[in-house]
């Protein structure tokens, strides 16, 4: 169930209010590269890679509940909290299945997860290029612990592009 073509308008508010929520849930958090940029600078990367309000929506919120489970109520993300804020339930959809469930093999979440959902697929498509981009630069710059992570993501672009299943 999309949100009404013509209602750009409401496009725009949900997009800002899921912004905003995500924002606050990675308030503080660095990202583990050695640029320690903000986080919040990595979901703004995804997001901008979208060319749709529900896909910008879904990408600004796409680690928002992963990353906030330790956080206190109020900045802690839940799909019940994304519902009560009053995103449309396809769009908590899509942000639930960009949530790893704790112990799932990654490859396996992606496939079975992710993939399923096509707001989710598109958003990890994007999700993997930024991280891909930001994981070779610290390859090229001499951190070879970041060539697993690269070798994740291929991984994770293969099962995504995969036409089967």
């Amino acid at each position: 169930m999309s949100i009404a073509p013509n209602s750009v308008k409401e496009q725009q508010r949900i997009y800002a209010l899921a912004y905003s929520i995500a924002e606050r849930a990675h308030a503080g958090d660095i990202r583990h590269l050695p640029d320690a940029r903000p986080y919040f600078e990595h979901v703004q990367d995804v997001a901008a890679l979208m060319p749709t309000w529900e896909l910008k929506t879904v990408a600004i919120l796409h680690d928002a509940i992963e990353d906030s489970v330790k956080k206190p109520d109020g900045i802690k993300v839940t799909e019940d909290t994304l519902k009560t804020a009053g995103i449309p339930l396809h769009i908590v959809a899509g942000v639930v299945a960009m949530t790893r469930p704790e112990g799932m093999d990654y490859a396996k979440y992606v496939e079975n997860v992710v993939k399923p959902n096509d707001l989710a697929r598109a958003v990890k498509l994007a999700d993997n290029y930024v991280n891909l981009k930001d994981r070779i630069a610290a390859l090229i710059g001499g951190d070879l612990s970041a060539a697993e992570k690269v070798n994740k993501y291929g991984i994770s672009l293969q099962i995504l592009t995969n036409p089967k299943k």
